[in-house]
């Protein structure tokens, strides 16, 4: 097709693209994330209600909402390090939770508009080029480098591929998962600000259908679902 056509698949993807990173993170450990739907439409409710179509508020809502998103990750992340919850338990269990707590504050849907500014971005060209689709190749290369040329990104890799040995090594473990399951829903929070921009709306449900898709990614882009292995660039082709 067209260079349109290009560029309208790649906006419609950039939300996965951004919610699969930190999923991939997750699976690398050897654990998986199934709060990112749930928290995906809490960052999107939270935008709407906080902003109300004011550009102004943009200023305290984007911080306040990836925050909050960011504390859940984080909190899947302590149930599971120093509680020992099976991932599926926890993050399933707090997406129930705070599914609840989200329905019955906004009983359940948003009728506010979201910040022209955000709905700008969605739509807005620089030099031809969609500002998303920047946002994505910026995003992708701090992604790639992360993973793949920091420390932290191996010691993740020897977390996922032994953690026994992982732990023998002295490998900070507990704050490692935590970490990783915060970044998750941090990008799980930018995901659904993202499509909340893009829609103009939010709803509880908006990241239910990008979960399963987050997984599949990961896993068709060669990842092992034990951990250990996984590249992001396999990820994005995923």
């Amino acid at each position: 097709g067209s260079f349109d056509q290009l560029t309208a698949i790649l906006i419609t993807a950039i939300f996965l693209v951004v919610a699969s990173f930190g999923q991939g993170l997750v699976i690398l450990i050897g654990g998986i994330d199934l709060s990112i739907g749930i928290v995906m439409g809490v960052g999107g409710m939270m935008i709407a209600n906080l902003t109300r179509g004011s550009n102004d508020a943009l200023i305290y809502a984007l911080p306040v909402a990836l925050v909050c998103c960011t504390a859940i990750g984080a909190l899947n992340g302590i149930g599971i390090a120093l509680a020992k919850l099976p991932p599926f338990i926890m993050t399933l269990s707090s997406a129930t939770t705070f599914y609840g707590v989200a329905l019955g504050l906004t009983a359940g849907g948003s009728q506010q508009s979201v910040a022209p500014a955000l709905q700008d971005f969605m739509s807005s060209r620089w030099a031809g080029i969609p500002l998303p689709i920047i946002f994505m190749i910026v995003f992708v290369t701090i992604a790639i480098l992360f993973q793949n040329r920091t420390a932290v990104g191996r010691k993740l890799y020897a977390m996922g591929s032994s953690p026994g040995a992982a732990r023998v090594l002295g490998l900070p473990i507990v704050p490692l998962t935590i970490a990783v399951y915060a970044i998750s829903g941090l990008c799980a929070g930018i995901a659904g600000i993202l499509l909340a921009g893009y829609a103009a709306s939010a709803t509880l449900e908006m990241g239910n259908a990008l979960l399963m898709p987050t997984i599949a990614a990961v896993v068709i882009g060669g990842a092992r679902v034990t951990g250990g292995t996984g590249l992001y660039v396999g990820t994005l082709a995923g």
